[in-house]
């Protein structure tokens, strides 16, 4: 009765290889870079006295982006962090976000951080045993 499923988007099987656990963190790098360029884009349209800002955004967010890429655990958390207070930023003030790709990128989100902290584990486990 209380038995676990394991293979379900929640709760995944367990991340084995250093594959697995980078396949993990290529969608988080995607949607993260994806920010970027969208936060670009929204400086262009709706400021664009202020294009600076948005290109040091759109390379933060790529910054970010290939730090995921390269399953790093401090750029996977801080992506989500900043994707976070910039969400409650656009809830407080009256522009349009979308609720689906908030959605999505909270769960790529969370299969990137899954992921990142799994190939560190992982590495730091084959390191040891050699």
């Amino acid at each position: 009765m209380n038995k676990v499923i394991t293979n379900n988007i929640f709760l995944p099987k367990k991340i084995e290889t250093l594959e697995k656990a980078h396949k993990y963190c290529i969608p988080g790098a995607i949607f993260t870079t994806l920010m970027g360029v969208l936060s670009f884009l929204h400086s262009i349209i709706y400021l664009p006295e202020l294009l600076f800002l948005g290109f040091l955004d759109l390379v933060l967010w790529g910054v970010l982006g290939i730090g995921i890429y390269k399953n790093s655990r401090i750029a996977v958390i801080n992506g989500f962090i900043m994707y976070i207070l910039g969400g409650a930023y656009f809830r407080i003030t009256p522009m349009w976000q979308s609720n689906l790709l908030a959605t999505f990128y909270v769960i790529t989100m969370l299969f990137a951080i899954r992921g990142a902290f799994a190939y560190q584990k992982i590495l730091k486990e084959k390191n040891k045993g050699n």
